[in-house]
């Protein structure tokens, strides 16, 4: 084991992958707090400054139905909040790990010789400089929220494509998976309930127990967000602010260079070689996620933030 990971390390797409990974875990951990980061703690501020010895559990509590009720039910929010409480490297920490998963585990999705593939390194660069770094992603809750939601889809998709293309699965695992991943963010949840349903209505391997199970967990996640009350008073203000007219879809679109890169690519491909790559279950599920990404992102905040999986999926597409 330890002399197949030093060949590794020694391929130069290893390197530069590792090199990467170090470089994103200093940003992630050494960022102070930002935006949101201040306003989730607004009730936590006595004990963040004084460091009193009770923990504020009550504070804690208030925050959450606050937020339940004015902001959102996500559950990367309720994991997040007690994180201000303690070091932030800590959570940093967490959420650096959470982007090593998925920055080796997407290009792993494919099961191609990555080692040796020059590609890499056009992953590496539109990994780096095309997703919406810029959108604040280094402060703590961006990271509960992103990154972590990130993970938890790349996660999902490996869980869905190695274990529901049979009857026969373990009801504890795919409650964990389906409602873990529906309820942590509903602009990757969504997406993603999208994306596999399509899987299964295109290929029948997966029209199985298990992958009705995981679609069933998926929607109590989503479910569980949307009646929050914060769901609705969260998209009546948007949707007042941005209206969604034809400068807002031409704004939302040039946030996504990536997927307009995957969708020429796709024409490409079946123009000139004359193959429809779409008949790919792995595919389905990140070009239908992808596409379904863009249209909440559409229709919902100006943020490029909000159309972040829509970009790392068709960045793997691309590649």
């Amino acid at each position: 084991m330890l002399n197949r990971k030093i060949e590794w390390f020694k391929n130069i797409n290893g390197k530069l992958m590792f090199l990467f990974s170090i470089m994103f875990a200093i940003y992630l951990i050494s960022m102070p707090f930002a935006l949101d980061d201040y306003w989730y703690s607004s009730m936590l501020y006595d004990y963040i400054e004084k460091q009193t010895e009770a923990i504020p559990l009550n504070e804690i509590f208030e925050t959450w139905r606050y937020h339940w009720n004015t902001d959102n039910g996500r559950f990367a929010n309720f994991f997040y909040v007690p994180f201000l409480i303690i070091p932030r490297w800590i959570g940093a920490t967490l959420g650096s790990l959470c982007l090593v998963y998925f920055f080796y585990a997407g290009i792993r999705l494919f099961r191609f010789n990555w080692q040796n593939n020059g590609l890499v390194s056009v992953y590496v660069f539109m990994f780096s400089l095309m997703l919406p770094w810029y959108d604040s992603i280094f402060g703590l809750c961006y990271q509960f929220n992103y990154l972590f939601s990130t993970a938890l889809s790349v996660f999902t998709i490996f869980f869905f494509i190695e274990n529901c293309n049979s009857n026969e699965c373990n009801i504890y695992k795919v409650l964990f998976v389906g409602i873990l991943l529906g309820a942590w963010h509903e602009a990757f949840s969504i997406p993603l309930l999208i994306g596999i349903f399509f899987a299964i209505i295109f290929d029948r391997t997966y029209r199985t127990k298990s992958s009705f199970i995981l679609l069933f967990f998926l929607s109590i996640g989503i479910v569980w967000l949307i009646v929050s009350p914060g769901f609705f008073h969260r998209f009546e203000d948007v949707s007042m602010k941005y209206p969604t007219d034809i400068n807002k879809i031409l704004y939302v679109l040039f946030l996504q260079p990536c997927f307009i890169i995957m969708i020429a690519t796709i024409l490409i491909v079946y123009i000139i070689k004359k193959r429809n790559i779409l008949k790919n279950t792995l595919v389905i599920i990140l070009f239908i996620s992808a596409v379904s990404s863009v249209l909440i992102h559409i229709f919902s905040s100006r943020s490029p933030r909000a159309g972040w999986w829509g970009e790392f999926a068709s960045i793997l597409l691309i590649i």
